[in-house]
């Protein structure tokens, strides 16, 4: 699915005009930067999987659910559930799904509405088959999402602990999109239903930019900037890679790699400054070995560590 190249979403994004220049002025937070927990995101990975294959609808991926409400809301961040269906037009079946909305909660003598938050953002679904597997005879299986799905959340989830004691000047809001893996080789329209969905029903002025992470955790991850993230929102890999120059992490090459059909695509197309920071050089990619023991506590460690240096370096 990702590295289909969709004709109409290209002339879409061509179409569109992004205002960088009001993504927020770069400087330093009064609060230190905190170190990101590397081995706690990677159980996260291993939490997530250990539910199922999210697919949604099934019982692993309502089970998911609650458990990351839960853990947002142990942190003290308001979580907001939307709920919505969609009709899937090759079987015909009612697909729920949910996306969810971290926020942080606002003290009454704090003022944030002129203030607006940098987004981040993962999708927490499992695709429903794995027709990239080696053995033909698991094609019809679920997917395990360890890399493919859990290793971003687990990068937010990990993000909102890492930050809750001693935030950053900058707001900071998380969203978990579903439905991003449903549809079907060859066929993009049944993709990114959570992020279009979210696009087309929030204030993207509400944020100054958004990040979004996905198949990070692989120990060979090697990130270049994705190809519509540098066309239409250069400003922001300008922010994440020299954050990454200056902590020496090198597993983030400043070029210019392939488009990759993803979920930052609709927040582009609503107008929201939005990077998808993301390597496809995953062997098991749609495959049932996208297992957690694929994924390595070094590449999360560096992944968060350079997005904490880039929120707590805005004002």
């Amino acid at each position: 699915m990702k590295n289909l190249l969709s004709t109409a979403l290209i002339l879409l994004l061509s179409a569109t005009s992004l205002a960088l220049s009001s993504c927020g002025v770069s400087g330093v937070s009064s609060n230190p930067e905190p170190q990101f927990d590397a081995q706690r995101a990677l159980r996260f990975i291993e939490e997530q999987v250990e539910f199922g294959p999210r697919v949604p609808g099934s019982e692993a991926w309502s089970d998911c659910r609650d458990y990351l409400m839960a853990y947002f809301d142990s942190l003290g961040y308001n979580v907001q559930r939307n709920d919505y269906t969609h009709v899937d037009y090759v079987t015909g079946q009612t697909v729920p799904l949910t996306n969810l909305l971290i926020t942080q909660k606002v003290q009454p003598s704090q003022d944030v509405s002129s203030n607006q938050a940098i987004l981040l953002c993962a999708h927490w679904d499992s695709r429903p088959r794995c027709e990239r597997d080696p053995d033909p005879a698991r094609r019809a299986d679920s997917l395990p999402a360890a890399n493919d799905g859990a290793s971003g959340v687990a990068m937010l989830m990990e993000l909102a602990a890492s930050i809750k004691d001693a935030p950053p000047t900058v707001p900071v809001a998380f969203v978990l999109f579903d439905g991003e893996d449903w549809g079907r080789e060859g066929d993009v329209n049944q993709y990114s239903l959570g992020a279009k969905k979210f696009a087309s029903h929030s204030d993207t002025k509400l944020y100054r930019y958004a990040i979004l992470f996905d198949l990070i955790g692989h120990p060979t991850a090697k990130f270049r900037k994705e190809k519509f993230s540098e066309k239409f929102a250069s400003a922001i890999n300008h922010k994440v890679w020299t954050a990454a120059k200056e902590l020496g992490v090198q597993r983030f090459i400043d070029t210019v790699g392939q488009g990759v059909i993803d979920d930052h695509l609709p927040l582009l197309n609503a107008g929201l400054p939005t990077i998808d920071i993301i390597d496809m050089n995953y062997k098991y990619w749609h495959t049932t070995l996208d297992t957690p023991d694929k994924c390595d506590s070094a590449a999360l460690h560096e992944v968060g560590s350079v997005t904490l240096r880039v929120l707590y370096q805005e004002q």
